[in-house]
């Protein structure tokens, strides 16, 4: 059956928790009754508690090596307050294997892996109560990009793009500057081969 699922809390949407950003700035993202009603009917879940910043990811043996949707959320530590942040959906055919590319540390080949350590650091800066919980919806490997497909659009997560979340002049520039980074990376790893064989 898994872990028993909390409740996902109220509506209400409180002041005070952090300081610069504001539980009326993240509004947007936190869940709406009918949403939590479809995660509570829905997903199960996992861990209450995700911290990205361990790299050593022992904590993680207790996460099933299950197919299916991931949903990560962000819930204020107990009593703090019951509001549900909603934060990425992905699709995985190993949720362990999965979660655990997420707490490597930063790696070239593959920089968006840490997408979610980044966005744990940039959340917590504000404050420390909220923490990150995993929850999964298990389903056959032919109807995962459907489904992903079909939760990110009925929960628009924070982390998952959209075009809402940003402009089409911002998403270019951004790329453009990462594409940069590595092309310095990479040329310098070129040179540094052929230098080596001189």
């Amino acid at each position: 059956m898994g872990v028993q699922n909390p409740p996902l809390g109220t509506e209400q949407i409180k002041e005070g928790h952090s300081t610069g950003l504001t539980m009326t700035d993240l509004s947007y993202y936190m869940a709406t009754e009918k949403q939590r009603g479809f995660v509570e009917s829905q997903f199960t879940l996992i861990t209450p508690v995700l911290d990205f910043s361990n790299t050593r990811q022992d904590y993680l043996s207790n996460v099933p090596d299950s197919k299916g949707i991931y949903l990560i959320c962000g819930q204020l530590a107990e009593g703090a307050d019951d509001t549900i942040l909603r934060v990425y959906v992905g699709k995985t055919t190993n949720l362990q294997n999965r979660i655990k590319d997420y707490h490597r540390s930063f790696q070239v080949y593959c920089p968006n892996d840490r997408k979610l350590a980044f966005f744990q650091a940039w959340l917590q800066k504000y404050s420390k109560d909220w923490k990150l919980a995993l929850y999964i919806l298990r389903c056959a490997p032919k109807d995962l990009s459907a489904a992903e497909t079909k939760w990110i659009k009925t929960l628009d997560p924070l982390v998952n793009a959209t075009n809402r979340a940003d402009t089409r002049e911002r998403r270019a520039a951004n790329k453009s500057r990462v594409e940069k980074v590595f092309q310095t990376h990479f040329t310098s790893f070129f040179q540094a081969r052929v230098k080596s064989q001189c």
